[in-house]
C-alpha cells in the first residue's frame, strides 16, 4: 500500500510539475475526466489508444490522433484527471523484439 500511495504522489508531482509548461498548449491540465477527455478530442481529435492500471487508485490512458499528436493522462478514483505528458509523432506500428538465441 506505502508503494501505491508513493507511486501515485510522485505521478501527482510530477503532473503539477508538468502543468505550469503545459497549459497554454494543451487545455486544462487537470479537471474532471470528461472534461479533459473533451478538451483533448476537440483541440488535438485525440482519443484513447491505450489504458492501464497503475495500482488500485489510478489508471492511465494514452490518448492519440490521426495526425501522431499523443496525451498522457492519469485519473484517481475521484475522477480527476491529469495530463502527465504530451508530444507528437505517435507510431502505432507494433515492434516486435527478438532475444537473442542462448
Amino acid at each position: 500500500m506505502a508503494r501505491a500511495i508513493t507511486l501515485f504522489g510522485t505521478v501527482s508531482a510530477a503532473a503539477l510539475a508538468l502543468s505550469v509548461h503545459s497549459t497554454a498548449a494543451q487545455g486544462p491540465s487537470c479537471g474532471p475526466y470528461k472534461a479533459v477527455v473533451k478538451s483533448l478530442a476537440e483541440q488535438y481529435r485525440e482519443k484513447p489508444q491505450s489504458v492501464g492500471v497503475i495500482d488500485n487508485n489510478t489508471v492511465l490512458e494514452v490518448f492519440v490522433s490521426d495526425a501522431g499528436t499523443w496525451t498522457i493522462v492519469v485519473t484517481d478514483t475521484a475522477g480527476r484527471s491529469c495530463v502527465l505528458s504530451a508530444g507528437e509523432g505517435w507510431d502505432n506500428n507494433t515492434v516486435i523484439a527478438s532475444l537473442p538465441k542462448l
